[in-house]
């Protein structure tokens, strides 16, 4: 698993939020990505926000 600090704001919160990479190690599984907010716990997978956006 790989964190990374991204400049976004939580939706919830306003507190900072980071980012998480699951890389699987089977070729038929999908490799999986979220958002945490660091202060609040809240989460979001970046296909959900990938949708909130282009929905804008």
């Amino acid at each position: 698993m790989k964190q990374i600090s991204i400049p976004l704001s939580c939706p919830s919160c306003d507190g900072k939020m980071y980012s998480v990479r699951y890389d699987a190690p089977l070729g038929i599984l999908k490799d999986r990505s979220w958002q945490i907010c660091k202060t609040c716990g809240f989460e979001r997978t970046t296909d959900d926000f990938k949708k909130e956006l282009l929905s804008v």
